[in-house]
């Protein structure tokens, strides 16, 4: 969060009197998991399982179960992009979200599975978990940039 607000004030610092500089922030869950499912897109209303589809995983659309043994760079597994063409939204790292795993818990959500998990922490709807003190090198984040009117 610490990386989201330097950025935050650093674009609203280079932004001109006539833009409206975005805020970067954590996404929530729900936010997470509705660009890594889509909005249900299939004729029942059912979220994808898979970011890129209902295909089970495998070694050309995600880093996951230690099949490179590494984080990747981003972009590394174009054929696991979500249908919007998001990248990454499962396997290479597990990303922290802005939400508390429970009402009065300091564990935060983390989503998409890692490179040394296993497949099925890649399914779209898993939830996962980590202290906010507990340092890896198998967690990341993304961030959300959101236009706030009025500031």
């Amino acid at each position: 969060q610490t990386y989201c607000l330097w950025l935050s004030i650093l674009t609203q610092k280079t932004a001109t009197a006539s833009e409206t500089a975005p805020v970067y922030r954590l996404p929530n869950e729900i936010e997470w998991e509705w660009a890594a499912a889509g909005d249900r897109e299939k004729e029942n209303g059912a979220l994808r399982t898979y970011p890129w589809g209902e295909t089970g995983p495998n070694d050309k659309l995600a880093n996951y179960d230690g099949n490179v043994g590494a984080t990747t760079p981003v972009g590394r597994y174009p054929d696991g992009a979500t249908p919007e063409g998001l990248q990454d939204m499962a396997g290479n790292v597990w990303e922290w979200c802005a939400n508390t795993w429970a009402d009065n818990d300091q564990a935060r959500v983390v989503r998409g599975g890692s490179f040394s998990y296993s497949s099925v922490f890649l399914r779209c709807a898993y939830r996962g978990r980590f202290n906010p003190d507990f340092r890896n090198h198998f967690s990341g984040f993304r961030v959300v940039a959101s236009q706030v009117s009025g500031l």
